[in-house]
């Protein structure tokens, strides 16, 4: 039996597929593994991270932190926003830099490349290795994540959050009367990805 950085104290075991917060990443996940002994459980993405990896913002490798007590505040050197230091990130143990897992890994690396359905819509994961990183619809942010992009009615979405806001605005639409009355909430609830999260224009 074997134990995880993550969780040193236990072994983990697959013991069910029910959607359950990872301890790791404070995050709703399925497949996890389980403690046992004291009910720890792992989202199967945290549990299968590199532990080492090199990235363009620092010359050393980077290691896996899965959170630590510290007054003081981290900041990523990739988007250069914060970093929770309580849940799991990558750190150079020689400068002491920080890094998001997914300004790291980025969010697509596990996504199956190709074309998926999701609701009524053809979904394709493409790579972003445009001259120029595309805006994207939803949160008119530039698509930075180097591991891809949403491609999907012809419109480029930069993460799975923003997917699932458009999914739901279209099928809120779908089932408006006119046109006029979509267009209209469309610029309603058209929203914009701010330094402080999601907020409505």
């Amino acid at each position: 039996m074997k134990t995880h950085e993550s969780h040193p104290q236990h072994p983990l075991f697959l013991t069910s597929s029910e959607p359950i917060d990872c301890g790791a990443c404070n995050e709703i996940a399925s497949p996890v593994l389980n403690c046992v002994d004291c009910g720890f459980s792992l989202g199967y993405d945290c549990a299968t991270l590199p532990n080492k990896v090199k990235h363009k913002c620092d010359t050393h490798f980077l290691s896996v932190c899965y959170g630590e007590e510290t007054s003081g505040e981290y900041w990523c050197e990739a988007c250069e926003r914060k970093v929770n230091p309580s849940t799991r990130f990558y750190t150079c143990e020689d400068c002491s830099s920080t890094l998001h897992i997914t300004c790291v890994i980025g969010e697509f690396t596990f996504w199956r490349p190709g074309k998926m359905a999701i609701s009524r819509h053809e979904v394709a994961i493409i790579p972003n290795d445009f001259a120029s990183r595309p805006y994207c619809y939803m949160c008119r942010s530039r698509c930075e994540d180097t591991s891809g992009i949403i491609y999907i009615s012809e419109k480029h979405i930069c993460s799975s959050k923003c997917l699932e806001v458009y999914i739901k605005f279209d099928l809120t639409f779908s089932k408006l009367e006119t046109v006029e009355m979509a267009l209209h909430n469309l610029e309603l609830f058209r929203l914009d990805h701010t330094s402080h999260g999601w907020s409505i224009l």
